[in-house]
Formats: C-alpha cells, structure tokens, sequence
C-alpha cells in the first residue's frame, strides 16, 4: 500500500479527491439529500481513480507525477470556469433545461476533440514505434542468422587449420572470433531487452538468483544471496537482468570474487569485493558501449539499465563495503 501511494500518482488523486469531497460535503449548509445527490460523482470518480491506479500498476504511470498533475490541473481549471459559469447563470436568470443541455453539449465537444486530438498524436507515435520495433525485428534476424552462420563456417575452418599446421597466428584468431560471438550475444541481449515487459508476477528473488549463477561462467567465484525477497516483475527479463550483474561482477571482480545480493528499502542490490568502478565512469558504464576493461562489449550494464527502465525501475552504480561495485535497482513496487 505505501508502495503504491508512494509512486502511483492516480492513487494519490483519487484518495485526495475522496477526502476534499467528505470535508466538502461535511462543511456545506445543505440538507443530507441534496449533499449525496451532488456528491455521487466525485465519489465515483475519486474511487475510479483509485481503483484504476491500484490494479493497473502501470509502469507508464509510476513515477511521472508532472504529467499527470500538469493534465489534472487543465482539467481542473477548465470544470471549475465551466461549473462557475453554470452556477453563475442560474443564480442570476431564470435558466433554460434546453440551453443547459446545449451549453453542456459544446462543453462535452470542446473536451472530447482535445482528447481526441491528444489520442491522434498518441496513436501517430505509437505507429512509428511499431515501425521502429520492425526494423529491429530484422535486425535481429541478421544478427542471429546471417552473422552467425559464416562465424560458425570461420571457427569451423580455424580449427581445421589448427590440426593441419602450427602457426602464432591461430590463438589470436581464435580469440577474435570468441569475442565476436560474445559481441553477438550481448548485441541480441540488448536488442531483446527494450521489448515490452510482460505480465508481471510474483518471484522469489534468492530463488531465481540461484538458477541464473548456475548459467554463468564463474570458476572459484561464489554467490551469496542475503534476501527471501518476493517482488513483481516479469520473471523472463528479471532474469536477463541477474544473468548479466553476475556475468558482469565476474568478469571485472576477478575468478575468485564474492557477489553478494541484498535486500533495499524499495528494491535490491547486487554487489562484489572486486576493484570497483571508479567514481568518474559509475555513470558511463550504464551507457550502450562503455567498458573498463579492454576486452568487454560494454553492453552488460546497458542490458541491465533497459530491463529496469522496462519495468519502471532506477539503476544507480556505487561502491560495495568491500571496495568492489555494488549496482542497486530501485523503485521496485510491492516487494516484502
């Protein structure tokens, strides 16, 4: 519950909503009758919006509290002149029911074609990122497909040439090729990880720790996992997420690091007893293509950052009570 309030603005409008309209309804000198006939309304849109802002737990909504509090003060500001107007009228006229349906009517246009052409801006976007979504669908299937296929035909024809002579040249070559295949990987991975998060669940967080250092390459390094943490995300991408902190913290934390997960107040962090990330690049290494170390792809933290930006939540790099890199994602709701 403090989760929500805290971070999903609708909720908080409509419980401020709901409380201004009892205190209204307290103070105003009408009989009971009349206060529930003119109150009906606001009550069921406070609890709309509380009920909307509850159960969506939208990650679109989360946090960006200026725009939802900048279109709630036009609307705000553009029913109060409409119902002073109307309130006015009446009070000095004898007022018509048919040109207070027809003043009511050019209210009811004036709001609709702006949504309207609110809608049509929204929609015009929302076809251009699915024409960008295409384009990196067929990125994709190069990447994977036409990339991979001679890469395997270069090792394959490498190790043919290692069995049939001795040359300096083959190590070289060969490494060259592994990393072009871990370039491969990670360029998939991030490519993959800006696709929409899914229906979020309930998951066991040292659980799912513990089956993602299996699929890592950690020789004498060890994971210690300090939480029985259960938070909503979408399982598949939180995943993706621990796969590559881990893969991360061994590959600069050395072969025998410790990694450590531990529980936040609104999240979780994952941290080693490695050398750390300077001060100075703790911003850059969330970057597409920036790495400390020469042989990385500098996509590790990338993928990690556009998991988290999927599900609506915050990565901040700092430094570990050991000296190493500690990698917190906040922002994380209902989590126990």
């Amino acid at each position: 519950m403090r989760g929500t309030l805290r971070k999903n603005p609708l909720v908080v409008l409509g419980v401020g909503l709901l409380v201004g309209t009892a205190l209204g309804g307290a103070l105003a000198a009408v009989s009971p009758t009349v206060a529930a006939a003119q109150l009906t309304l606001p009550i069921a849109v406070s609890l709309g919006l509380i009920g909307y802002g509850w159960y969506s737990n939208a990650a679109t909504i989360r946090g960006r509290w200026s725009t939802v509090l900048r279109w709630t003060g036009y609307g705000v500001c553009a029913f109060m002149i409409v119902g002073f107007w109307f309130g006015l009228i009446s009070r000095l006229f004898e007022t018509s029911f048919l040109l207070a349906i027809i003043a009511s009517v050019a209210t009811g246009i004036s709001f609709g074609a702006t949504v309207g052409v609110y809608s049509a801006r929204l929609q015009y976007a929302n076809d251009e990122l699915a024409s960008q979504n295409d384009q990196l669908d067929q990125f994709i299937s190069v990447v994977s497909h036409d990339l991979r296929n001679p890469l395997a035909v270069a090792k394959g024809r490498l190790d043919l040439a290692a069995d049939e002579c001795d040359s300096d040249h083959l190590d070289p070559a060969s490494r060259s090729l592994d990393r072009m295949d871990v370039l491969i990987d990670d360029l998939l991975a991030l490519a993959r990880a800006g696709d929409d998060v899914r229906e979020q669940e309930h998951v066991d967080l040292s659980e799912l720790c513990h089956r993602r250092w299996q699929t890592v390459v950690t020789a004498a390094a060890t994971l210690a996992v300090e939480t029985d943490s259960q938070l909503r995300a979408d399982p598949r991408r939180l995943e993706q997420l621990l796969e590559n902190l881990f893969r991360n913290a061994v590959k600069h934390g050395g072969d025998d690091v410790t990694v450590r997960v531990g529980d936040l107040d609104d999240g979780f962090y994952v941290a080693d007893d490695g050398s750390g990330i300077p001060e100075t690049d703790r911003e850059a290494v969330l970057e597409d293509g920036f790495s400390t170390s020469e042989t990385g792809t500098g996509l590790g933290l990338a993928i990690v950052t556009a998991v988290a930006g999927g599900h609506g939540w915050d990565v901040t790099v700092t430094e570990s009570t050991e000296g190493g890199a500690r990698i917190e994602i906040t922002g994380i709701e209902s989590i126990a």
